[in-house]
């Protein structure tokens, strides 16, 4: 028995180093210092570990020199680095890219295998960025001592694990052979996701859903890169872009659906600065200007309305904020999205003045459509009855009108098709075939509103150069410089709407709804004409979610007569910048249950917190 025992003491103690390898890269876990007291974990020892990892084991401390093996996405990524890393860390970086358009991990390990002399090398060091056709693999990989090599997927095929292999394997092999830094480190671009609307050929293969390929993206890199033992890191650059995607600026972060805008291709920059130092992002040094950028890069910011020519700042404050969060974010939060809080247009100003002109009146005019005149149909009811007086209200009105027509008529090469206007008694008038000029000229308008068509509320490419033009006409016309100018966020369609612009969403509501939110935050939060967002959207969005459910509309889009008064509702609690405590007018003409009414109440007051997320509604 004693011999028994001694055999299985010794076999525990050879046993017990192995049992302590497994989550710590190979290294056994350090025994605890005996009778010392144990230490209270600081709030980062207790925050959950990293779905991986994200920080370079690279010393920055000297030159690092960066070969990628890519395409375009790694131009996109390397773009602004070399700057960025000159003005936070005060000295150079040799960055490289060696580039195929749409090359796949399988083409590069076949290129690489056959060393073909098929490449473009894009270098960039103190002498500025410079490219060189027709060269092997085996010239660049024999340029330097390589600190830092960066491999990644074609984006089509980035959230499909199974094409990583064998051809990454195959890469990295071949990069260690002809190495001359036999401690190579080896990392992986985590890439992004396309644009909500685009029209990559791959996007199919997501069902065009961006969360849906980011998920698969994230997916791949965790149970697949990770896999791969010679990987030490990788680049979020893809969750750094959805995280900004969340904020103001929407989903306005590519050029063409697929390829980083100036402001994406900054942003994955400084997510790489912070990857490859391990250091928190404050405040940019960097900050690139309208000079720098190439022909292609400005009209993306100028068919987005993003630029001013008489200046060469590109990007503000929040702009930077965004940036800060969106990056940090990533690299503490690798494999989720993190909501960025940077907010432009104030959506509670409790108690604002109305009468903006000092006359005794509020006057507000619509320029838009239907659904202007589902908003507008009991809104001045809605203001009576909550003691606002002397109210005027006017609504241009074409069926399905777009700004694309409002531009039309603001270069009157086409009217309205009615002119619908109340008084003070709320007495209503329709005049028919009226100008846009007359319209704004009629009254000394205090609040004048601003719409797309629903059906492209959600495209952003629909906004440009329309809505400039249209901004710029009203500015020049209206008779109250100071007034305010309003942005009315429309709704989506009922999931089983038969509109023939719901297929631009999927004919999914959600979709439509988180487009348009997407949309207002990255066309209209971001133009300093508009005072005001009215996220009717939200606020209907919210009901659906109440016992109500969707049935809010009389034909699949435009709002049945009970739910005009939510958008009306949503229009004055946003005008007011304040809840109100009760519903007090809904028309006599129809049943308002008490439920109803409190859905309505908590539906509305929430779209002040939270204008473009919807809030469920428990009645």
């Amino acid at each position: 028995m004693k011999t028994a025992l001694l055999l299985l003491l010794a076999f525990l103690m050879l046993a017990l180093p192995f049992c302590m390898i497994g989550c710590n890269n190979g290294e056994a876990t350090p025994p605890e210092n005996e009778g010392s007291p144990t230490p209270t974990p600081s709030p980062e020892d207790t925050a959950p570990p990293k779905a991986f990892e994200t920080v370079s084991p690279v010393d920055c401390s000297d030159t690092v020199k960066i070969l990628t093996i890519g395409n375009s996405f790694s131009g996109d990524a390397l773009r602004f680095l070399y700057d960025i890393f000159k003005a936070e860390e005060g000295k150079d970086v040799l960055l490289s890219y060696l580039y195929i358009d749409s090359a796949t991990l399988e083409n590069h390990a076949k290129q690489i295998a056959n060393d073909a002399a098929v490449y473009r090398w894009h270098l960039y060091d103190e002498n500025g960025h410079s490219t060189m056709e027709g060269k092997r693999f085996s010239e660049a990989i024999a340029y330097c001592d390589w600190d830092l090599i960066v491999v990644h997927q074609f984006s089509g095929l980035s959230g499909v694990g199974t094409s990583f292999s064998p051809y990454l394997e195959n890469i990295i092999a071949a990069a260690k052979e002809n190495s001359s830094n036999e401690n190579v480190k080896f990392a992986w671009q985590m890439t992004w996701a396309y644009q909500a609307n685009s029209s990559h050929a791959s996007f199919a293969d997501y069902a065009n859903n961006q969360m849906l390929m980011y998920e698969r993206i994230t997916q791949a890199v965790v149970e697949t890169v990770c896999e791969n033992p010679d990987i030490s890191f990788v680049f979020p650059a893809g969750t750094a872009v959805q995280n900004a995607r969340t904020s103001y600026m929407g989903d306005t972060l590519t050029k063409d659906g697929h390829h980083l805008s100036p402001f994406g291709k900054y942003l994955v920059g400084y997510t790489w600065y912070a990857s490859l130092t391990g250091k928190t992002i404050e405040m940019p040094k960097f900050v690139p200007v309208k000079s720098m950028l190439a022909e292609d890069e400005l009209e993306c910011m100028r068919h987005r309305g993003q630029i001013r020519d008489d200046s060469e700042e590109l990007f503000g404050a929040d702009d930077l904020e965004v940036l800060v969060q969106a990056a940090n974010a990533a690299v503490k939060t690798p494999d989720a999205v993190t909501s960025v809080e940077v907010e432009e247009i104030p959506m509670k100003i409790a108690g604002r003045n109305l009468d903006v002109n000092n006359d005794g009146f509020i006057k507000i005019l619509a320029i838009g459509n239907s659904f202007s005149r589902n908003a507008f149909s009991c809104l001045h009811q809605i203001m009576t009855a909550h003691g606002e007086k002397n109210i005027i209200m006017g609504n241009l009105h074409t069926d399905s009108g777009s700004l694309e027509r409002a531009a039309l008529c603001a270069e009157g090469k086409a009217t309205y098709q009615i002119f619908y206007k109340w008084d003070t008694s709320s007495k209503s008038y329709q005049y028919p075939n009226y100008s846009l000029e007359t319209a704004l000229k009629e009254e000394d308008w205090d609040i004048i509103s601003l719409q797309q068509v629903s059906g492209f509320s959600g495209q952003p490419d629909s906004y440009h150069p329309h809505l400039e033009k249209l901004v710029q006409f009203v500015e020049e016309n209206r008779t109250v410089k100071d007034g305010l100018t309003v942005w009315h966020m429309t709704w989506s369609y009922q999931q089983n709407a038969n509109h023939d612009k719901f297929s631009l969403y999927n004919s999914d509501q959600m979709t439509m709804y988180n487009a348009i939110c997407s949309t207002t935050q990255s066309e209209i939060l971001t133009n300093d004409a508009f005072d005001l967002v009215v996220p009717s959207g939200t606020a209907i969005q919210n009901m659906r979610t109440s016992s109500i459910g969707d049935t809010l509309t009389a034909d699949g889009y435009h709002l049945n007569a009970k739910a005009c008064v939510i958008a009306g509702y949503a229009y004055y609690v946003t005008l007011k910048g304040e809840p109100v405590d009760s519903i007090h007018y809904h028309p006599a003409s129809y049943e308002f249950s008490e439920e109803y009414l409190g859905a309505m109440k908590d539906a509305v007051n929430a779209t002040l917190e939270k204008p473009f997320e919807v809030t469920q509604i428990q009645k």
